[in-house]
C-alpha cells in the first residue's frame, strides 16, 4: 500500500517545486521598487534641474553651493522613497532581502555610488564643472543597464536614452546652464517613464 502511494507523493514534490520555480523565475523579471519610486525620482530630477537653473541664471553668486543645497536634498529625498517602494516589493513578493539578487544589487548600487562620488569631487577640484551634467547622465545610464540586467525588467531602452542624451549634450557643447536642463529632464523623463512601464506591468 505505501509503494504504491510513493509514486503520487513524488509527483506531488515534484509539481511542488515546479510551482516554487515558476514563481521565483516571475519575481526575478519583475521590477525590485514600487512604480512610484521611479516617478518620485523623475520629479525629483525635473525640480531640481528647474531650481538649479533658475538660480544660476539669477542669483548667479559664486558661493552658492548647488549640490548642497539643491542636489543633496534631492537625493536624500529620492533615496528614501525607493528604500521605502524596495522594502514594500520584498515584502508583497515574499522574497528575502538576503536573496543574492537584492545582495548583488546592492553591492552594484554602492559601487556605482562610490566612484560617483569620486568622480564629482575630482571633477570640482579639477574645475571641470561644466563637464558634471555629462558625467551624470553617464553614470545614470550605465546604472540603468546594470539595474536591467540584474532584476531582468525592459529598462535598457530607458537607459540608452539618457546616454544618448549625454552624448548629444558633449558633442554639441551645450553651455553649462542648459546641459543642467538636458541632463536633469532626460533623467527625469527616463524615470517616468519607467515608473509607467512598470505601473502597466503591475496591472497585467
Amino acid at each position: 500500500m505505501a509503494d504504491k502511494e510513493r509514486p503520487g507523493i513524488d509527483q506531488q514534490h515534484l509539481d511542488d517545486l515546479r510551482t516554487i520555480k515558476e514563481t521565483l523565475l516571475r519575481a526575478e523579471k519583475k521590477h525590485l521598487v514600487e512604480p512610484y519610486s521611479y516617478c518620485v525620482w523623475g520629479v525629483v530630477s525635473v525640480l531640481g534641474g528647474l531650481a538649479h537653473f533658475i538660480i544660476q541664471q539669477t542669483i548667479a553668486h559664486p558661493s552658492f553651493n548647488y549640490f548642497l543645497f539643491i542636489w543633496i536634498p534631492a537625493f536624500a529625498l529620492g533615496g528614501f522613497f525607493e528604500t521605502v517602494g524596495f522594502i514594500r516589493r520584498m515584502a508583497r513578493e515574499a522574497l528575502p532581502l538576503t536573496s543574492k539578487t537584492v545582495i548583488w544589487l546592492l553591492i552594484a548600487f554602492l559601487g556605482v555610488c562610490a566612484a560617483f562620488a569620486v568622480v564629482v569631487i575630482l571633477f570640482v577640484r579639477l574645475h571641470g564643472e561644466a563637464y558634471l551634467p555629462v558625467v551624470i547622465n553617464l553614470f545614470v545610464g550605465i546604472s540603468l543597464i546594470g539595474y536591467a540586467l540584474l532584476s531582468c525588467p525592459p529598462l535598457f531602452v530607458q537607459a540608452y536614452f539618457v546616454l544618448l542624451a549625454g552624448v548629444v549634450s558633449f558633442v554639441f557643447q551645450i553651455p553649462a546652464p542648459y546641459s543642467v536642463l538636458v541632463t536633469s529632464f532626460s533623467i527625469g523623463a527616463a524615470f517616468l517613464w519607467a515608473g509607467w512601464s512598470a505601473w502597466r506591468k503591475d496591472r497585467k
